[in-house]
């Protein structure tokens, strides 16, 4: 069963806290020491240590989420309707760039590829993990629109990609 956008982006979130906390580290090194001097009784023991940190980190996110959505929905309650009209905007512009910053930057991949099938240009390999990033948590906050709005919007989203494209050579060719 895939996963949606909402549950990888909060998989990545558990998954990044879990593996900067001090305590879980601290664990894994002696789950891994164990396990080289096959203790396996004992490595198994602080193996089951770890699945309980895990879980309790995970928990914890999955919590503050829930809380997060709530107060979002109160917070829009109380907006004017132009505030809530400029959010929903800039939230979909920001759904949008990211389609195109991973489009674009797997354009300029290929072509440089043509050169050397080996070669990449590993600066917009991390732009392409923010706008994954971006439209994840985006999707993540989006996903109460309807299919035939996501549908339309990303079929859009090439004709937007051209017309921009068409106007950033214009502005480049009038500043040369």
């Amino acid at each position: 069963m895939d996963k949606t956008s909402a549950e990888r982006l909060v998989d990545n979130r558990i998954n990044q806290l879990v593996m900067g906390d001090s305590e879980y580290q601290e664990l894994t090194k002696r789950y891994n020491t164990l396990v080289k001097a096959q203790k396996f009784v004992q490595s198994g023991n602080v193996l089951q240590q770890m699945r309980e940190r895990y879980s309790v980190i995970s928990k914890t996110v999955r919590e503050s989420i829930v809380e997060e959505q709530v107060q979002i929905k109160d917070m829009m309650k109380d907006m004017p309707k132009e505030s809530v009209n400029d959010l929903v905007l800039w939230t979909n512009s920001i759904v949008v760039m990211s389609d195109w910053i991973e489009l674009l930057t797997m354009r300029i991949n290929e072509v440089v590829s043509e050169k050397d099938p080996s070669a990449r240009v590993e600066m917009f390999d991390k732009i392409i993990a923010v706008g994954k990033e971006a439209k994840n948590h985006v999707d993540f906050m989006g996903e109460t629109t309807s299919m035939a709005f996501r549908t339309d919007f990303a079929d859009n989203s090439d004709i937007m990609l051209e017309k921009f494209l068409e106007d950033v050579s214009n502005f480049l060719k009038s500043t040369v």
